[in-house]
């Protein structure tokens, strides 16, 4: 049984080896391989990683040559490992670590349900008793995606494997059939909401989306991003999230989103110029724009 484990690298020189470490250190019955995709780094995280860990029968190392965004640098590896005969695929960001158990946890909740993708529970980093993410779902009506538990002590309620609608990016397990049916993620969105996107069509393709809280992880969260007010941020949610909806609700539920999305724009873009934040409220107009006019891919300021 192999298990391929994909880490997207763009300037992660503090967080790559402890990400790596983690895995392999990992206890596990079968073979795990790491593929270290970079998306054009100019930190020499790679020339680090190599005087590490020389490539082999461990780790491999793919260069993208430029930044193409999360999902292209993903799909990037998720093709190789499927040359290279994997049965499953790991996507990890590479500012996390996981524990020891983790790997092997989410094997066994798969083998348990089959034909899903597993989630495991992700704390904090620096608050290792407190939730980051247990799962997620979507609200009722907008269909605005969430985190289950995020912000809360970890408890009992916590500690059930259950069916969800949504998770996140930041660590999705599942078997190369899955990604067979699935497909793999939409480079339309090069930077956030490509993983909602993800999980709206495993549902709407009868995959299963299951949390297994005894896998467990720790995520330096918004260590590559560098938090959501950063303008890059700003623009790609505000236009993502509108390209992801539009993919998948019908013209009435997309106009009823299109409200609730106009509203929690502008209450943003209050919010902004109150503070003098005038490249975050430029960001949201030019993702707006963006959107109407049919532009994907990366940001430019």
């Amino acid at each position: 049984m192999k298990v391929s484990v994909i880490l997207v690298n763009y300037n992660g020189m503090i967080y790559n080896e402890a990400c790596i470490q983690s895995i392999l250190k990992s206890r596990f019955d079968g073979q795990i391989h790491i593929y270290v995709v970079d998306n054009g780094s100019t930190d020499g995280s790679m020339e680090a990683l190599q005087r590490r860990w020389e490539e082999g029968s461990v780790i491999s190392y793919l260069y993208m040559g430029e930044n193409l965004g999360f999902s292209a640098a993903n799909n990037a590896g998720i093709r190789q490992a499927m040359q290279d005969r994997t049965d499953y695929l790991l996507l990890l960001n590479n500012d996390t670590c996981i524990e020891r158990t983790m790997i092997q946890e989410l094997v066994h909740a798969e083998q348990r349900h089959k034909n899903c993708m597993v989630l495991p529970k992700i704390y904090y980093y620096d608050k290792k008793d407190t939730i980051w993410s247990a799962g997620g779902g979507f609200s009722r009506i907008v269909k605005k995606p969430f985190s289950c538990g995020e912000n809360q002590k970890d408890a009992q309620a916590f500690n059930v494997e259950r069916k969800c609608e949504n998770g996140n990016g930041c660590c999705i397990f599942m078997s190369r059939a899955v990604i067979e049916q699935v497909g793999l993620l939409d480079e339309d969105f090069f930077l956030y909401y490509e993983d909602t996107e993800f999980f709206m069509r495993a549902g709407e393709k009868n995959v299963g989306i299951f949390f297994a809280p005894t896998a467990r992880m720790y995520h330096k969260v918004n260590g590559s991003t560098g938090g959501n007010d950063n303008p890059a941020c700003v623009y790609y949610i505000t236009r993502n999230w509108l390209i992801c909806h539009r993919k998948h609700l019908g013209r009435g539920a997309f106009l009823i989103f299109l409200i609730y999305f106009l509203a929690n724009r502008i209450a943003w873009v209050c919010i902004w110029t109150g503070r003098g934040m005038h490249e975050q409220v430029k960001a949201v107009w030019k993702g707006m724009r963006d959107f109407w006019g049919g532009k994907t891919g990366k940001y430019v300021g």
